[in-house]
Formats: C-alpha cells, structure tokens, sequence
C-alpha cells in the first residue's frame, strides 16, 4: 500500500509542475518507452512505474509527440527480454511497435544520491542515438530530475527532426561542488558525509556526479589534456577500441573512437607528455596476434592521429596522483614479462629505453609502485601480491629487498587479464601458474590532505564469498575506494567511499569537470560474468586539493 501511494504521490505531484505549450496540432513522432531498469540495494519497483507515468505526461507536454501505450510497449519488450540490450535490438523493438524512437534508460541509487540517464535511438534513420542525464539527491528529487531529463530529450528529439520546441526546459542539471578536509580541520561542526564514510574523524561534503552508462566493458581509463586546450579530456579503452570523451555538464560527449579489430586487445592506457611539446601523447598497451603491439596517439594539426605503431612495450605511469612525469615500460613475451622494468624517453624523435628500475622480484610494472616515507624519507615499494594482499618492501644494509609488511585484508581486485593459452611460454621464464595475468588495479599516492605524510589510495573490489578461495576470480559484486597512511608499522585507513555495486574497473585522482579543482573519478562496470551485456559509467567525488 505504501509503495503503491508512493507513485500515485509522486505521478500527482508531477503533474502539478507548471507546464505550457499544450498540444494543438496532430502529434507526428511516435515514442516507445521501455521498462526502467533499477539500479539501487533497494527494492524500487513502484520507483520504475512512477518514472514511466512523469516521462511519458512531461515528453507528451510537446504537440509533435506522442508516448505508445505502456501495456503494448511490456508485451513487445518481454519477448527480448533475455536479449543484450543494443541500438539493433532497440531499432527492433521500435519497428514491431510502429514507433519513430525507443527511448531505454536506467535509475541508479547510489547512498542518496540519484541518477537517470537515457538513450534514444531512431528507428528510421542509422545516426547516433541521442543521449541524457539528470541528476538530483534522495528519492524526493526525482519529480525535478526526471522532469529536466523529459525536456531536455524532447529538446534533442525535435531539432534532429527540424520542429520547434514549444515547452521551456527547468534550466542546467544540479551541479556539485564539494571536498575533503584536511586533518586539522577534522574537528569542525559539518555535516556527515552521504559518500566518503570517516574512519578516522575525517569531515566530508556530499556530492556526487554520474556520467551517462555506456554499453560496454570498459577497462581502464586515463585523463589529461590531450589537445592543448585547457581542458582536458577522458580517455576509456574496452577490449578492442580506444574513445576520447569531454565531459559537459551532466554528459560526456564522445570526441574521437579508434576502432580495433577483434584480434587486437587492449590492457592500459596511458596519458603523458614524454617529448616536451606542452601536449600530452597517449600510450596503449596492447597485444596484436600474440605479441606486444602498443601504440602512441597525439593531436597534431586539429586532429588525433597514431603516430607510432608496433611497439614493443608494456607502458605504465608512475602512481603519484599529481606528477605524471615518468613513464615505465616492460616487455612481454610468451606469456611472461621479463624481468627488467625501465623508464624511457623522447631523443631525436624516437622513443628509446632509459635506465632500469630496481624493483623486487616478481615486479611488472602493473602491480607496484615506489614511495618514500617515514622520518628517514627512504625507499620503499608498495606492490600487490598474486591474491591481492599489499606487500611493503624496504632495502636492507647490503641493497637487498626485504618484505617488511603484508595487508591482512585483501585490495585491488582485476577482471583485466592477459590469458595465457595462446603463449607457448618457457623462453623467457617461468610460464605463470595460473594461466594469466592480471593487469594489477591501480595504486595512486601523494600528500592529499596536506599534512606531509604520504597518502596511499587503492580500490577494493569484493567478490562473491567462496570467490577467494579458487585460483581466479571471475567477477565482484561491489567495491570501493580507499585512503591509506603508514603509522606504527602499518598501513591504517584514513577513509573509504561507500560500497558501489558493480567492479570498479580503474580509477584516477583528476579534475575532469575542469574547475581547477580535482575529484575522484571511479570506472563502474556492471553485469555478471557469464553476460555479454556489461554497461560502464563513472562516478565523481570533488575533492579538496588543487
């Protein structure tokens, strides 16, 4: 009863929003509405039904559009209901109901805030289908963020087919502002964060930014201004493909994609300013039947373009969340890095290998990186262990790499492998145990809140509660992030975010809404690991350091 109030509630209220522009003339644009997909730890079915009411009264608002009845559109739609979800299947859907667009789109809940993006596809024309997101707090705001989402599609939907917008948009999307505290101020009067949970008596802000979804697998990301602008762009790789993204307001529009081919496969990608000219390359780790075949792209002459192909490299940055001055390289083969890690450089127009990089044994350039810390500032590296421990390592008298520290609790966590069978392995060393490697999460660090001390952040992907116990892990139900700091012969948190549903694929500590100020910017990927049907999108934290 009370759910069912609820959208009742929540349909009437909408309802009453101001609204101008009633239809006149005869509706022209057919839209097929799909069901709502939810996701929220919270049962939200009545939450589903409400959103199909407020979309379709607001979208009808215009004298060109008409919504198709819900009850055709679930019959239709349930047929393909154990289908992955693609622009075909939606063209499909779309011309079984007789409708000029299928309108799909999510709810997401993550703590209070929430989130609804939605895609339109045309089912008549082959052209990009028409993106949109709205964003509010708690479930109260969802009258106003659907209503936002609603115009701004009709807006879209009407300039593509050349008709006027007769009803005014509510203006921009919620913004977010936001950030951390540093230590001392640990102990002012705010507010408890919604996001950020404090271990350590730590104060935070709430807010929260989510892109669009992206139907995808995505991978890994990097973030950097990459055409000189002042601005800088987000960088997403999936198995095959590379795409370059700017984010505008609640929407990140996609700027260029490198399409691969399926026996090309993508593992990192990186963003660095290796031969000085003030624009920032990108380097792709990939493999092209079975061998190394990494690859450099720059923007030259107002476009981006690969300028160097057929690399032989591994390439990673170093961790330090502010300084990307330093890029690693390794090579690969027969299913085996080799041992020697190095740094390289720009000479003459050539990449060429630096010098080698003293690590630990069993290092790649994935799975550790280098710290000093402590009242000495001396050398330590942090690197993860095969089942994900933390492992701290410092150098004796003699130069020699002792482990003076392990993680009782597990990090990390990757579903980005290098699988094994097709490597004859044995030239080069040992071939791995397990028949892959993982491409180790990310390990950033630096002085976030500027006391001084050295901060480790890591992301800690959980799986399902037997997973631990086999040799692979398949998939992770949830994740977060995770602040670190050494003190008495340990690393202790400092704070964590809340728990997110899905794998946190990859992270980075940027400022990708080019405010000056940066956030934490966290890759979700959503769906089992037997489906086909992933979907990726990122989440924002504003941080408070420049």
């Amino acid at each position: 009863m009370k759910n069912r109030f609820f959208k009742y509630f929540l349909t009437a209220l909408f309802l009453m929003a101001p609204i101008s522009g009633m239809a006149e003339e005869r509706i022209q644009l057919k839209i097929a509405v799909l069901p709502w997909k939810i996701n929220s730890t919270e049962k939200l079915d009545y939450v589903r039904d409400a959103l199909y009411d407020m979309m379709s009264s607001r979208m009808a608002i215009e004298k060109n559009i008409i919504i198709l009845k819900e009850s055709l559109v679930r019959n239709v739609f349930s047929r393909y209901a154990n289908e992955k979800v693609t622009d075909d299947l939606l063209k499909k859907i779309g011309n079984e109901l007789g409708a000029d667009y299928v309108l799909h789109g999510s709810l997401t809940v993550i703590a209070d805030t929430v989130s609804i993006d939605a895609k339109v596809v045309n089912t008549r024309r082959d052209e990009p289908p028409i993106q949109s997101t709205s964003q509010g707090k708690g479930l109260e705001s969802i009258v106003l963020i659907t209503s936002h989402l609603a115009l701004d599609l009709n807006a879209k939907i009407l300039e593509r087919e050349g008709l006027e917008v007769t009803v005014a948009g509510f203006g921009a999307a919620p913004t977010y502002t936001g950030g951390f505290t540093r230590k001392d101020e640990s102990k002012k009067a705010v507010e408890q964060d919604d996001f950020i949970i404090t271990t350590r008596d730590k104060s935070r802000e709430k807010q929260l930014w989510r892109s669009q979804s992206f139907s995808k697998d995505m991978k890994r990301m990097a973030v950097g201004d990459i055409d000189g602008d002042g601005r800088n762009e987000v960088i997403l790789i999936d198995e095959h493909s590379l795409y370059i993204y700017r984010v505008r307001g609640q929407v990140m529009d996609l700027v260029r994609e490198f399409k691969g081919a399926i026996y090309e496969f993508n593992y990192a990608v990186d963003v660095i300013d290796l031969n000085g000219n003030n624009i920032p390359e990108i380097y792709v780790s990939r493999i092209t039947n079975k061998k190394v075949d990494s690859f450099v792209i720059e923007y030259q002459s107002g476009e981006f373009v690969k300028t160097i192909k057929n690399l032989p490299w591994f390439f990673s940055t170093a961790g330090g969340y502010d300084k990307d001055n330093v890029l690693l390289i390794q090579r690969f083969s027969d299913g085996v890095f080799f041992r020697e890690i190095k740094n390289i450089a720009w000479k003459e127009g050539k990449l060429v290998e630096g010098a080698k990089i003293d690590t630990p044994e069993g290092s790649n350039i994935y799975n550790f990186v280098k710290l000093s810390f402590g009242e000495d500032r001396s050398e330590h590296v942090l690197a993860y262990t095969d089942k994900d421990n933390l492992k701290l390592y410092t150098k004796d008298d003699k130069g020699k790499w002792l482990d003076v520290w392990t993680s009782k609790d597990y990090f990390g966590g990757s579903l980005n492998r290098i699988h094994l069978q097709d490597f004859s392995g044995g030239i080069t060393g040992p071939p791995e145990p397990m028949g892959f490697v993982d491409i180790k999460s990310r390990i950033l660090y630096g002085d976030l809140d500027g006391d001084g001390n050295i901060e480790v952040v890591v992301n800690k992907n959980e799986p399902g509660t037997l997973s631990r116990y086999f040799a692979r892990i398949d998939s992770y139900k949830r994740g977060e992030v995770v602040d670190l700091s050494w003190e008495k012969g340990s690393f202790e948190e400092n704070w964590k975010t809340r728990k997110v549903d899905g794998y946190i694929a990859d992270f980075q500590i940027k400022d990708i809404d080019n405010d000056g100020q940066k956030e934490l910017v966290m890759l979700i990927v959503e769906g089992s690991a037997m489906s086909t049907a992933k979907t990726s999108y990122l989440i924002a934290y504003k941080l408070n350091i420049r």
